[in-house]
C-alpha cells in the first residue's frame, strides 16, 4: 500500500499480488496502472476492512506535507493498525539534518522531520526501527542536471552512505 500515492510513479514499478495506492487526489485513479486498487480517502480514514492485511504500507515523501505534528501521530497509528503482523512500514523522507534550509524549497513543505524526530515519533506510536539509512537518496530530482535513470540509482546506492553526495532523504523500515 502507498499512502499518499500522488501520480502513483512507486506502486507502479512495485512487484507484488495486491497493491493499493491511497491519496485524496482524484487524479490517482488516470494515473494507477490498472492492476491497482486505488482508495481515494485520506490516510487516517483507510476503511477498518483493510487492518491486519497489508504486509508493506510506504510512506514516500509524505508526512512533510501533513499539517500538524497529531497528524504524523494519527496516521502512523492507524498504518500499524492495516500491517500483518509481520508487516513493515517503509518510509522515504526528506531529512532537514541533511538539506538545511532547501528544505523550504517546496511550499507544501510543513512538517519538519530529521534523524531523531523520525526515530521518536516512530517509537511513540509502537514501531521499531528494522533499517535507518540517514543518507539514502538525492533530495530531489527537480532541476537536477544528471538524468534519472535506474544504471545510475543503482551506482549511486552502491556507494558507501558517508560518501553519498547530495543526500538528502533517509530511508527508515521499521515493524
Amino acid at each position: 500500500m502507498d499512502v499518499g500515492a500522488g501520480y502513483c510513479e512507486f506502486i507502479n514499478a512495485v512487484r507484488c499480488k495486491k497493491k493499493y495506492a491511497v491519496d485524496v487526489n482524484p487524479d490517482a485513479k488516470k494515473y494507477a496502472s490498472p492492476d491497482i486498487h486505488v482508495l481515494l480517502t485520506r490516510a487516517d480514514c483507510i476503511p477498518n476492512s483493510y487492518d491486519h492485511t497489508i504486509d508493506k504500507v510506504f510512506l514516500i515523501n509524505f508526512l512533510e506535507h501533513l499539517e500538524k505534528k497529531e497528524d504524523v501521530i494519527t496516521i502512523l497509528t492507524r498504518i500499524k493498525k492495516l500491517l500483518t503482523p509481520d508487516g513493515k512500514l517503509v518510509i522515504m523522507q526528506p531529512n532537514i539534518d541533511l538539506v538545511h534550509e532547501k528544505y523550504w524549497n517546496f511550499f507544501d513543505h510543513i512538517i519538519i522531520l530529521n534523524t531523531e524526530s523520525i526515530r521518536e515519533v516512530l517509537a511513540l506510536t509502537g514501531y521499531h526501527v528494522d533499517t535507518f539509512i540517514v543518507r539514502f537518496l538525492p533530495y530531489t530530482t527537480v532541476n537536477n542536471r544528471l538524468p534519472v535513470n535506474l544504471f545510475l540509482i543503482r551506482l549511486y546506492l552502491s556507494l558507501p552512505e558517508f560518501l553519498r553526495p547530495w543526500a538528502g532523504q533517509s530511508l527508515i523500515i521499521a515493524h
